[in-house]
């Protein structure tokens, strides 16, 4: 069963929210339930979901996102995919 969902009201630049909405709806999301998705994974791993920096470590994040990119591929090759109502599911977004 659903739990009840309160409201979040935050202050944003215009055109980062219209640049974050098209990215994630591009992804197939909104931007409440990408937002919800972060707060989620922040609690989960006790932190920002991601390590924040002050450098740029381009070649480490091309490296990992190729890995993450072929090892898609092969999950999908092998059929291990999940249906949109699965991954709703699994992150509480429905």
């Amino acid at each position: 069963m659903a739990q009840a969902s309160g409201t979040f009201s935050m202050r944003i630049d215009p055109a980062l929210k219209q640049q974050a909405s098209q990215l994630f709806n591009d992804l197939g999301i909104d931007l409440s339930a990408a937002i919800s998705l972060f707060l989620k994974q922040s609690v989960a791993e006790q932190g920002l979901p991601f390590q924040p920096s002050k450098e740029i470590h381009r070649e480490r994040d091309i490296a990992r996102l190729l890995l993450e990119i072929e090892q898609g591929h092969q999950d999908k090759l092998q059929g291990d995919t999940f249906t949109d109502q699965e991954v709703r599911e699994r992150f509480g977004l429905d």
